[in-house]
């Protein structure tokens, strides 16, 4: 099969450019197709449940990590702005000390 036949939508769009979907449609022969029991038909749809409950249950997980990766960026963004808080009162301080120690040096 052509790669561009490959894939749900895009196949059926293929066949219908091509002029196959119809010409299938007037064939087909529904009389081949098996038809599911009524357990089978339970069987799927409990499936799709127990895969639904595991999505949903990923998804609340990923919710609660990107939650949690939130909190530490915001973390670590206000301690970074206040350790530069701190280093530019710290370089102030020490300034004003070498301002002192210079006058007085001046002064002696």
């Amino acid at each position: 099969m052509p790669a561009n036949l490959s894939s749900g939508p895009i196949r059926y769009a293929a066949l219908e450019e091509s002029g196959l979907a119809d010409r299938l449609a007037v064939s087909s022969d529904l009389t081949a197709a098996r038809v599911l029991s009524d357990q089978e038909i339970r069987d799927a749809i409990e499936e799709l449940n127990r895969s639904t409950q595991a999505i949903t249950h990923h998804t609340e997980t990923l919710k609660l990590q990107q939650e949690a990766l939130g909190r530490l960026v915001d973390a670590a963004r206000q301690s970074g702005e206040e350790r530069a808080a701190m280093e530019a009162g710290q370089a102030r301080k020490w300034q004003a000390e070498r301002r002192n120690l210079a006058s007085s040096v001046c002064t002696a």
